[in-house]
């Protein structure tokens, strides 16, 4: 589990991930976003469920795999 600390809210956000064993946090910096304000983007982090590294899914042709993710706050 993975537990990120926003001071500007005061408060702690769990990040809890399935089907894969690592989440992604990234900011587009610069780069600018399809329905997305350059005011907006500053204060966001994306975070996303991933799957890389040693324990990465390796899927074949025609198999699926399902990544999830659940946020909340930490008690």
């Amino acid at each position: 589990m993975l537990q990120l600390q926003d001071l500007p809210w005061q408060r702690r956000l769990a990040i809890d991930t399935r089907g894969g064993a690592n989440s992604v946090v990234w900011h587009p910096g610069s780069r600018p976003l399809t329905d997305v304000g350059w005011n907006e983007s500053l204060g966001f982090l994306c975070v996303e469920a991933a799957s890389c590294g040693p324990d990465s899914l390796c899927l074949r042709p025609g198999e699926e795999g399902v990544l999830s993710l659940r946020a909340g706050l930490a008690g």
